[in-house]
């Protein structure tokens, strides 16, 4: 393919367009199109164009372990995307600055190197990246989404501009530009018409991605990452099933919480899984609290189910004394509350005993007050704004509480912040919107920085209440952040997120397949609820697989009458096959004997072709013209309408027949 000058450029300017880096487009672009009048060049060896070959893998491979390493997978992915041009970059300079104006293909791949070293090595050409690197611009530009609307007419003229310098003389300009107008038109109907579908994919890649992350990436949950909960809100899938004694809606659930934060990640620092001991008289039964906390008030039933390894983080409100009912053979619990099941079935059901008051996490530390350096200017001046130095802990509460209520709003689209802001001072004095985890955070370190104890706490905000199921629902977009405060000696909530984002976040996600979604979830719970009841089993004697006797005994039942009916049915005659032409022909037998030996032919070849590429192997032992005779003799018998004559046919009779009679027996 010929690129005409200044394509790549263009393209790159595009591209920076397109992901809000129009700067580097503009230089990117700037010091390619340099090499077209630059007159010099560099005399580079193939082992230079594999040094920077390999400059540029272990550049993308770093960035890629940064991105992992941080936490921030989901994020880091998409930016690894948009700069995907700037790790191409070097090895297209040097193709572009080179005397031989192209890049070995040893270069690109390792095992061409390897085979090159061989005594036998040759060398395997080169190639020209011009094209792919224009591909690779276009391909990241896909991922930017700084002028949506100039994306699909700025691409199609990158691509039409490549395509006239490679267009066919043999055709009229009017009917290329025609033909040109045509597929753009064509493809802007169809941009418009799967814009839902690219959304519901992405919203089901989102929710498959963040389920599969969450259960293998952090199984103690000592980080979480600000957007790590946005993520989670675009699934609509059920988790939990939540009921309470006395019928009131649910308090918050929390599943973890977190005393230090740094560059958008909360840890949960030194505080490390313990195991929890069962009461002696009832191995299901696991005491959070001492003995001298005994529950009171009503509990909480919670159905969950448990990863492949038979492990999960248990929700719980922060007054939970006691675990009931619950089936496993292990549970830990760290001095920040988190409570771990192990070994368990895949559904468990069980309740939770509380006792209102009750304060079993660590009492606070230095780090519950610890604030980022880079924050306490902006803290402190709100702080300042708000008059919260020297007053009550209870007064400083509701001042914050308040300052969250007016001037804020709830939002899961956020704007891109400006050039080195930071996320968290941008949502305080600029956006002013932001999602719970914004709110949380920024509750916390103000506490923090009016004197008070606070941590960060994840986990789940019942909302929903399920008539059919008669209990309330938890989906994922149900998770959910708050603030904890040491308030009057005991800690205590508080929720500064706006009480519109459960009402907001479902109309939302309103789909229509929501219903039959919830009702397989509901099936499936069912199914998995009777699966593992083991008591019923012990009483009734039953085991649960006997039952599905039943279903499969009148399936095959019906198939036993099906099958007797269909036989009393009239008979239909069925007539008989007649002979195919040349299926007697003794040189199928060679062709048996040849594919026994190993030489099988590829289904669909012809014999004819196959015969010929076999002859010009030197290992194949039957070479010559006998076979080829043979060969013609057979096509003929067996696919020419008049087929052949008597001599023809006891020609191919015993020259097949001497053939087999000289080749040693299978």
């Amino acid at each position: 393919m010929r690129v005409p000058g200044l394509l790549i450029g263009a393209s790159l300017v595009f591209w920076g367009w397109q992901t809000a880096n129009l700067l580097a487009g503009v230089l990117f672009g700037l010091v390619v199109e340099l090499s077209r009048w630059v007159p010099r060049r560099w005399d580079l060896s193939s082992r230079d164009f594999n040094r920077i070959t390999d400059l540029s893998t272990l550049g993308l491979i770093l960035t890629l372990f940064y991105l992992v390493s941080e936490d921030r997978s989901l994020m880091g992915l998409r930016t690894l995307l948009l700069w995907m041009p700037a790790f191409f970059l070097p090895l297209l300079l040097a193709q572009c600055y080179s005397l031989v104006q192209r890049v070995p293909l040893t270069s690109l791949f390792v095992s061409l190197r390897r085979l090159q070293k061989l005594p036998s090595g040759a060398p395997y050409g080169d190639a020209d990246l011009r094209a792919p690197f224009i591909a690779v611009s276009l391909i990241s530009a896909s991922f930017g989404a700084a002028h949506p609307s100039g994306f699909l007419p700025g691409i199609m003229a990158v691509i039409a501009w490549a395509l006239s310098t490679n267009r066919s003389r043999r055709f009229s300009l009017l009917l290329w530009a025609c033909l040109l107008v045509l597929s753009g038109a064509l493809a802007i109907s169809g941009n418009l018409s799967i814009e839902g579908a690219r959304h519901e994919m992405q919203r089901l890649f989102l929710q498959w991605y963040r389920e599969h992350r969450r259960s293998f990436n952090d199984p103690y949950r000592s980080r979480t990452a600000i957007g790590d909960l946005s993520d989670l809100k675009v699934s609509d899938r059920i988790l939990f099933r939540v009921k309470t004694d006395d019928g009131t809606p649910p308090p918050l659930l929390q599943d973890a919480t977190y005393n230090g934060y740094s560059l958008g990640i909360w840890f949960a620092e030194d505080s490390k899984l313990a195991p929890i001991s069962p009461a002696p008289e009832d191995p299901t039964r696991w005491p959070l609290a001492p003995t001298g906390l005994p529950p009171s008030g009503p509990g909480i039933e919670i159905s969950a189910e448990l990863n492949r390894k038979g492990e999960a983080l248990l929700i719980h409100p922060a007054d939970t004394v006691r675990l009931e009912r619950l089936p496993v053979l292990e549970v830990w619990r760290n001095s920040l509350g988190a409570i771990k099941a192990k070994d368990g079935p895949p559904l468990i059901d069980f309740h939770l005993s509380r006792r209102p008051g009750a304060d079993l996490e660590a009492p606070p530390d230095p780090r519950d007050a610890e604030i980022p350096l880079n924050l306490r200017p902006v803290l402190k001046r709100f702080a300042l704004q708000l008059g919260l130095q020297g007053q009550p802990a209870m007064e400083i509460l509701r001042r914050t509480r308040r300052f969250f209520a007016s001037g804020f709003v709830y939002s899961l689209t956020l704007e891109r912040p400006p050039p080195n802001a930071r996320p968290l001072e941008d949502f305080l004095t600029r956006t002013r919107a932001g999602h719970c985890e914004y709110f949380a955070t920024a509750t916390v370190l103000l506490l923090r920085e009016a004197g008070i104890s606070a941590r960060y706490v994840t986990g789940y905000s019942p909302q929903e209440y399920s008539a059919l199921e008669d209990a309330y629902v938890v989906r994922l977009r149900h998770a959910h952040a708050w603030a904890r405060a040491y308030v009057n000696g005991h800690w205590m909530d508080l929720d500064t997120t706006p009480s519109v984002w459960a009402d907001r976040e479902a109309a939302e996600q309103e789909s229509l397949l929501r219903p039959l979604s919830d009702l397989w979830s509901w099936i499936r719970h069912g199914f998995l609820k009777w699966r593992w009841r083991p008591q019923e089993e012990e009483e009734t004697g039953v085991p649960y697989y006997a039952w599905l006797l039943l279903p499969l005994g009148a399936l095959l039942s019906w198939r036993l009458l099906r099958g007797k009916l269909a036989r009393s049915s009239p008979r239909v005659d069925v007539l008989p096959r007649g002979p195919v032409p040349g299926e007697d022909s003794e040189f199928i037998g060679v062709l048996d004997y040849i594919e026994r030996k190993g030489w099988r032919r590829p289904a669909g070849q012809p014999v004819r072709p196959w015969l010929d590429a076999l002859a010009a192997n030197p290992r194949f032992p039957w070479g010559g013209d006998a076979l080829r005779e043979l060969a013609a003799l057979h096509n003929r018998y067996r696919y020419r309408p008049g087929g052949i004559s008597a001599e023809q046919r006891r020609r191919l009779r015993r020259g097949c027949e001497d053939w087999l009679s000289r080749q040693p027996r299978v």
